[in-house]
């Protein structure tokens, strides 16, 4: 993370509903805006976070994190409901959110293991970021083809 982003972007822990108009625009834009909340949304232990500008009310990225073993039973995080606006997109906004969501729920849970079903376009991004694909491609039905994706597992 360089110094610039750190001083532009404000990481918050927020509440799922500051969220969900981001996500309906960018994951969603052509399914009615319910389809943007998730199984999990308001779970106790999922965590929902953004990226603000200073001054600006709505975020510019987003991401959730919610309590699903993965394959092997292990406990784990789920990445879902990532989106960056578009004009953002590009600009570090993702990889400063994922570092630092995952850097804080290993602090608070211990748990360091992640998965999330990464859409096909965004595969590169994760493995930039250390994860690992861990599947065949698949489609997500409505949403498009997907790989299962891997961190610390």
């Amino acid at each position: 993370m360089s110094n610039k982003n750190e001083n532009r972007f404000i990481f918050l822990k927020t509440e799922v509903r500051s969220i969900l108009n981001l996500r309906h625009q960018i994951l969603r834009p052509n399914n009615p805006p319910k389809d943007a909340e998730f199984y999990g949304d308001n779970e106790m232990e999922t965590f929902h976070f953004a990226l603000h500008i200073a001054g600006e009310r709505e975020p510019v990225c987003c991401v959730s994190y919610m309590l699903v073993p993965y394959e092997d039973g292990q406990d784990a995080y789920q990445l879902r409901g990532m989106a960056t606006a578009e004009v953002w997109q590009g600009k570090g906004c993702g990889k400063e959110i994922v570092a630092k969501a995952q850097e804080l729920i290993m602090q608070n849970t211990g748990i360091t293991r992640f998965w999330c079903k990464a859409r096909e376009e965004a595969i590169v991004f994760y493995e930039k970021q250390g994860w690992r694909v861990a599947s065949e491609l698949f489609n997500v039905e409505g949403v498009g083809p997907h790989k299962t994706m891997t961190f610390g597992i």
